[in-house]
């Protein structure tokens, strides 16, 4: 029996996107935005500070905001890019016959895809304890 060539292009694709999340330090990212924003709500709520103070301080945050927020995005792509690069280079090598699209948007690739990246993540933590 053959496997399905998606699926088993699915795992070295999930496994690259994965590792480039953990690498290029994703949750650090979003722990910082997530700071950045309450720390805008705290100070929109703050009656003590007068207006202008207040509007110095909240367009520093907005850029703070903003630098996050595309930082994730790029994150995010990055991950993103890899996978479809990786299933693409697989596609290509193995000359399946199928197209890019049909390929990813495949709802068990997903899936298989969503289950090797719980596991891996799973297991590098186990690994690195």
């Amino acid at each position: 029996m053959i496997p399905d060539t998606a699926l088993v292009l699915a795992v070295p694709a999930t496994l690259l996107a994965v590792e480039l999340v953990m690498r290029l330090r994703f949750r650090e990212s979003l722990a910082h935005w997530s700071a950045t924003m309450r720390q805008s709500a705290s100070l929109m709520a703050d009656k003590a500070m007068d207006d202008d103070e207040k509007q110095e301080k909240m367009a520093r945050a907005a850029a703070a905001t903003l630098g996050d927020t595309l930082k994730l995005f790029a994150i995010i792509a990055m991950a993103l890019g890899g996978f479809v690069l990786t299933i693409a280079a697989g596609i290509g090598v193995l000359k399946t016959g199928a197209t890019l699209a049909a390929t990813i948007l495949r709802p068990d690739l997903q899936v298989v895809s969503v289950l090797v990246a719980i596991g891996y993540v799973l297991a590098r933590r186990r690994v690195l304890r």
